[in-house]
């Protein structure tokens, strides 16, 4: 086993010394000579059978030495690090190391950079929940939209009104920085308020005109994903009210449930109750744990660090080519993005979003275990391995040593502090349960 000594004069780097034993050190020579032989094609020899000397002469010594020293601290570092409980943060920084010699203990420094200890401004944590099993009103705001579908759009009274959930007859100019581009100008087009056809600052313009009256709206374009080329710039729409309409809704009855394809306007309401209910009960657990730590990381104080956010970034993108590669049809990225139609920028973005929301909600979590006092210990470490144990059907005392070999223990460590954590928030937050379908229900009678 290596010995390990760490220094740190500010809790933010410092450096890792590292002793590997003479044997270990010879192992590595050993090896080293071993794989390269393997590899390396040499006349009158089968592969793997050159000896040393000849390996010698054809590659050089200091290049095999080279060798077994790259794997040396490959193997060895983590295996430091871990005993140390480093949490380090990108890579090392090794100077260059001296050459190995057989039969002597082997020592190398390297600087590190530890993953940084934020703090919380308090652990009360509390957020809002709808309904585990659709409402009532929900049902009704179900029933509701497909009634919508089935409603017919007739011209209002003259003088009537834009209202925020009406239909309007509409054409527009507009321009980005005051340049007209593709699709700018629109002749009379059908809008549904509300729906999302149109930005919300556009549509409030329009609310409260009457038909011949024009309005304006100016605003910068936020990036939504979508053309972020766009994102930053201004937006300006000049338009004309063509025609004020009203959407006619039918009755809602068993007739008007008919011809959803239901036998009774009880048996609709029965649907949509269940494909609540089934939408709810796969993404229930998800959605609370999704608001739990929204709210603990925005009481989350201090930086994470451009490193670490870039180191996660990294990892995110390998899943994702992985994931990507695996499809039952391999595909590049650009393929991919050609597929779903994303701008390459846009998915970079998002891509660096998510690699810094990740890297905020594991220091939040860490914080709370350092403030409750959640830190796993040995015997829960002791238990999950016995658990991953089982499920290789090895002995946990093969598992702790494969583990302890490649350096995971302290990350495993880790691992269960924050899973202690997010179950601490579950049973510890204040969760009040609202009905928001209700209350805008309620609101629209006022």
């Amino acid at each position: 086993m290596v010995e390990s000594k760490f220094s740190s004069a500010d809790g933010a780097a410092g450096e890792l010394t590292v002793t590997v034993p003479a044997e270990q050190v010879d192992a590595a020579i050993a090896a080293a000579f071993k794989g390269l032989a393997r590899r390396v094609r040499i006349p009158g020899f089968r592969p793997g059978h050159a000896p040393r000397q000849v390996l010698e002469q054809q590659l050089g010594r200091d290049y095999i030495l080279t060798t077994a020293l790259e794997d040396l601290i490959n193997a060895t570092y983590p295996q430091a690090a871990d005993q140390e409980h480093l949490r380090t943060v990108g890579q090392a920084d090794f100077p260059d190391p001296e050459q190995l010699e057989e039969g002597k203990d082997y020592t190398y420094t390297v600087t590190v950079q530890l993953r940084p200890e934020l703090t919380l401004t308090d652990t009360k944590v509390a957020i809002t929940m709808p309904p585990r099993e659709a409402t009532d009103a929900e049902v009704d705001r179900q029933v509701e939209i497909s009634r919508k579908r089935f409603g017919q759009v007739v011209p209002a009274p003259d003088g009537a009104k834009i209202t925020a959930d009406g239909v309007v007859t509409v054409s527009f100019t507009s321009t980005i920085d005051g340049e007209p581009f593709e699709g700018s100008d629109i002749e009379k087009l059908v809008l549904h308020m509300g729906e999302g056809m149109m930005p919300p600052q556009f549509e409030e313009a329009l609310v409260g005109k009457v038909a011949g009256e024009a309005a304006t709206a100016e605003f910068t374009i936020e990036d939504t994903g979508v053309n972020s080329d766009f994102a930053g710039k201004t937006i300006h729409f000049d338009a004309e009210v063509n025609e004020v309409s009203e959407l006619q809704l039918p009755d809602l009855d068993d007739e008007l449930a008919k011809q959803m394809g239901f036998d009774s306007l009880e048996a609709l309401r029965d649907s949509m109750r269940t494909y609540l209910n089934n939408q709810r009960a796969t993404s229930y657990e998800r959605m609370q744990d999704d608001a739990l730590l929204a709210n603990l990381t925005g009481k989350l104080e201090g930086d994470p660090g451009e490193q670490l956010i870039e180191s996660r970034l990294q990892r995110l993108s390998e899943q994702f080519g992985e994931m990507l590669h695996g499809q039952k049809e391999s595909m590049t990225l650009d393929e991919y993005l050609e597929m779903t139609g994303q701008d390459a920028q846009a998915f970079a973005n998002e891509m660096r979003e998510q690699a810094e929301m990740d890297v905020r909600q594991e220091l939040a979590l860490e914080a709370l275990a350092r403030a409750e006092a959640l830190e796993a210990d040995d015997e829960e470490v002791d238990e999950e391995l016995a658990k991953i144990a089982e499920g290789g059907k090895m002995s946990a005392d093969v598992i702790r040593e494969r583990w302890r070999e490649s350096g995971l223990m302290t990350s495993l460590q880790d691992d269960l502090t924050r899973r202690n954590a997010l179950e601490w928030l579950r049973r510890s937050a204040e969760i009040e349960i609202v009905d928001e379908a209700a209350q805008e229900a309620a609101a629209k009678k006022k």
